[in-house]
């Protein structure tokens, strides 16, 4: 580096190169959150492998609880088309024993 106060340290060709990598990256950074967060609950697959590990959730307040027959419901598209996707819960009580028929909303 030059000691004269005049001179800038990036060029302005690197200072454009810069710039366009720091935009065209920001195409990468979804995919890294994702990752980054799929990460964090990669933890919660022991508890489905029988490992022992019951991950408790914070509490919460309770309520209000409602049940509106016509909304339980097993297709909820409506008719659109998408991509099938499967969830599969399991409600546990705080000593991590499997609640029957307990609902989730």
């Amino acid at each position: 580096m030059s000691d004269n106060p005049t001179s800038l340290p990036l060029s302005r060709r690197q200072a454009l190169g810069l710039i366009a990598v720091s935009a065209g990256g920001g195409v990468f950074l979804p995919r890294i959150a994702l990752a980054q967060q799929a990460s964090l609950y990669a933890g919660l697959a022991l508890f489905d492998s029988g490992a022992g590990v019951c991950a408790i959730t914070p509490e919460a307040t309770e309520g209000p609880f409602y049940f509106d027959p016509k909304l339980e419901r097993a297709d909820i598209t409506e008719g659109k088309v998408g991509v099938a996707l499967n969830v599969r819960l399991q409600v546990v009580d705080a000593g991590c024993r499997p609640l029957a028929g307990a609902r989730v909303d």
